[in-house]
């Protein structure tokens, strides 16, 4: 399951971000019609947005740091071959 994970991360990664994005705009592309065109939502979903613009943010963050730290972690393991 680890090499898995390894071999796809970019594929996952780039995944979450795009649903995330997609979430975030179909509500925002909801904003300025009427309640009644988009009657199958409920009346507080454009409260959420705040929620979605910050759990996107650090998601983001998190997905840049776990990156990061296993590129550093890579090429040491790399570094540490070679010697």
């Amino acid at each position: 399951m680890g090499k898995l994970i390894k071999k796809h991360r970019w594929s996952i990664i780039l995944a979450i971000l795009g649903i995330s994005a997609i979430v975030i705009f179909n509500f925002s592309s909801n904003e300025g019609k009427d309640v009644q065109e988009t009657s199958y939502m409920p009346a507080r979903t454009f409260e959420m947005m705040p929620l979605l613009w910050i759990t996107g943010i650090v998601g983001g963050c998190i997905a840049i740091t776990l990156t990061y730290v296993s590129w550093k972690k890579f090429r040491a393991q790399r570094r540490k071959k070679a010697d």
